[in-house]
């Protein structure tokens, strides 16, 4: 029941702006304590950001890049990607999207989230891993909305 309110989220913001005022919350039934509970869809970013020692990149971008390919293949992944610093190319960027939180979690025992723990454990400096969850994406129509000038205008100023 709760994977058809995520598709049926999706299906619902691929044809309407999400706005403030359009943002509903789905409900899906919880068999264990059989009451309705508001399911809101939440997308999770992992964010791993590492520094590999002088000389070894290559050799972890190409480490990284075996533990994408299975993340892309993944049900629920809808992104990944692997990125290096432009004025330094020792640091390096690891970025997972997923679309239920429950998917990414069902792969922490993988072999290649274990790859991928194994690697920060080979960066010079301690690695930042961050999981993101997001609830709410907007386009440049975003800046319309008046609650977004304020907080752009104390940004830039």
């Amino acid at each position: 029941m709760r994977l058809r309110a995520a598709v049926a989220y999706k299906h619902y913001a691929a044809h309407k702006p999400i706005q403030q005022s359009t943002l509903r919350p789905f409900y899906f039934l919880r068999a264990s304590t059989a009451r309705v509970v508001p399911y809101l869809f939440r997308m999770v970013q992992l964010l791993v950001r590492l520094v590999a020692r002088p000389g070894e990149a290559p050799e972890v971008l190409k480490a990284l890049r075996s533990v994408l390919r299975p993340a892309t293949q993944a049900r629920g992944c809808s992104f990944a990607q692997v990125y290096r610093e432009a004025n330094d190319s020792q640091r390096l960027e690891y970025l997972e999207e997923w679309d239920d939180p429950e998917e990414l979690r069902q792969q922490f025992g993988s072999e290649r989230f274990v790859h991928l723990l194994e690697l920060l454990e080979t960066a010079v400096e301690r690695p930042v891993v961050e999981f993101r969850i997001i609830t709410e994406k907007h386009g440049l129509e975003y800046f319309n909305n008046p609650r977004a000038q304020t907080v752009a205008d104390e940004f830039i100023h």
